[in-house]
C-alpha cells in the first residue's frame, strides 16, 4: 500500500507571520507533524510543499522528508490545498514517482495528530 504523506505549510499567514516554525514548548509547530509521520511509518514518501525557504530549509533536518518548493500563483490567501497537492502529483509524475495509492494530508497547524492516529488510518485502510 503506497500512503503519500503531504504537509502543506505555506508561509504567507496574515495573522501570524510563519506560524508554521512558530515555536510551541520549544519546537516549531510543523515538527510535531513531522515527527508523527515519520514515526507512524507507514509512508513511502513525506512531502513539506511550502512558498517559503524557512520552512524548506528546515525540512531538511529530517532526512526522510522530501521539500517542494511550491509556486507563487499557487501560496496566497486565495489558494487552496487542493492546488499545492496537484502541483505536487504533477512534479511525482514528471520525476516518474511511484504513484500513490492513498494521500494523506497532514496539517501541521494540527500538531496533535499522533503517529498512533496515522497508523490506524492504514488499518482503516487496509479493510477496505
Amino acid at each position: 500500500m503506497k500512503i503519500l504523506g503531504f504537509i502543506p505549510a505555506r508561509g504567507g499567514s496574515k495573522t501570524i507571520p510563519l506560524k508554521n516554525l512558530h515555536k510551541i514548548f520549544n519546537k516549531p509547530l510543523i515538527q510535531y507533524t513531522i515527527e508523527s509521520a515519520l514515526q507512524s511509518k507507514i509512508f513511502y514518501k513525506i512531502i513539506v510543499s511550502s512558498d517559503h525557504k524557512k520552512i524548506l530549509n528546515f525540512t531538511k533536518k529530517f532526512k526522510k522528508i522530501s521539500s517542494l518548493k511550491r509556486p507563487k500563483n499557487i501560496s496566497g490567501d486565495a489558494a487552496s490545498t487542493d492546488s499545492a497537492l496537484e502541483h505536487t502529483l504533477n512534479q511525482l509524475a514528471k520525476n516518474k514517482d511511484i504513484k500513490p495509492e492513498y494521500i494523506c494530508i497532514i496539517e501541521p497547524t494540527a500538531p496533535l495528530i499522533s503517529a498512533l492516529s496515522l497508523k490506524k488510518l492504514k488499518n482503516f485502510l487496509k479493510k477496505k
